[in-house]
């Protein structure tokens, strides 16, 4: 955990609490708290106010975007590891982003169409609690997500996408630099990917693709910040509780 500034390495600072200079000492002595905290490397706690010859320009950036309150906790954007969101925001962000990634990836390997057909949240147990057929702005679904849940009605209010593109000559090169600049590990795209080099070009595809899997490892870690410091971390900790959900989407793809 690095408590001075904003270290260099992303793996340090995968979520980043702001915290008042005044509040490190109680944190480190007051034995009420998880010190936890205070050793894991993938936190960063970043006390401000900070002397204008130590900011950087990741912290400029946060000042610029308004995200250093005392008790505001930032999530890594997993795609953009120099990018932030407060931890209400989050899991409707980075959802939704995912989605369009997979766009943008299809794109670049020749795609004409790109289309979410269904989508199913998964709670922490396993079990589909919601499934819906998404067809332009009609969203027939069987299932309760729970009206505690709002990141689930931003998610399902934005997940309606439909591209249709020019028909162009598959970019592999282009396509794997996008996956490794943007840090995603994802089977079925590296899977469209591999076939797309060895030139065994399909027709059309129907994947199942999850939305959440490099996000939610940024939340769970975030999840450890679960301490009363701040009135204001106990109700985003709460809510990222309550948003840790994994989505799936059925998308069709047709090259």
């Amino acid at each position: 955990m690095s408590n001075t500034s904003l270290p260099e390495n992303p793996d340090n600072r995968r979520a980043i609490l702001i915290v008042r200079t005044s509040d490190l000492k109680t944190l480190k002595t007051n034995p009420r708290y998880n010190l936890q905290i205070l050793n894991n490397p993938q936190i960063c706690l970043l006390p401000i106010p900070v002397r204008n010859e130590d900011k950087n320009d990741l912290f400029r950036k946060l000042e610029q975007d308004g995200l250093l309150s005392p008790g505001n906790l930032l999530i890594q954007n997993p795609y953009d590891t120099d990018k932030y969101v407060e931890a209400v925001e989050a899991t409707s962000s980075f959802t939704v982003q995912k989605a369009l990634h997979f766009s943008y990836f299809c794109q670049l390997l020749g795609a004409k169409k790109v289309f979410i057909d269904r989508m199913e949240v998964i709670n922490t147990e396993g079990k589909i609690i919601f499934n819906t057929n998404i067809k332009g702005n009609s969203l027939p679904a069987s299932g309760n997500v729970g009206t505690e849940n709002t990141s689930f009605e931003k998610i399902k209010s934005q997940l309606k996408l439909d591209d249709s593109f020019i028909k162009i000559e598959p970019n592999v090169t282009e396509a794997e630099k996008y996956l490794n600049q943007h840090h995603i590990g994802d089977i079925i795209m590296n899977d469209l990917l591999q076939r797309c080099k060895k030139r065994l070009l399909l027709q059309s595809r129907e994947v199942v693709l999850s939305l959440t899997k490099e996000s939610q490892k940024n939340l769970k870690i975030a999840l450890s910040i679960d301490i009363p410091l701040y009135i204001n971390l106990t109700s985003q900790i709460d809510r990222l509780k309550k948003d840790l959900y994994e989505y799936n989407v059925v998308i069709k793809v047709e090259f």
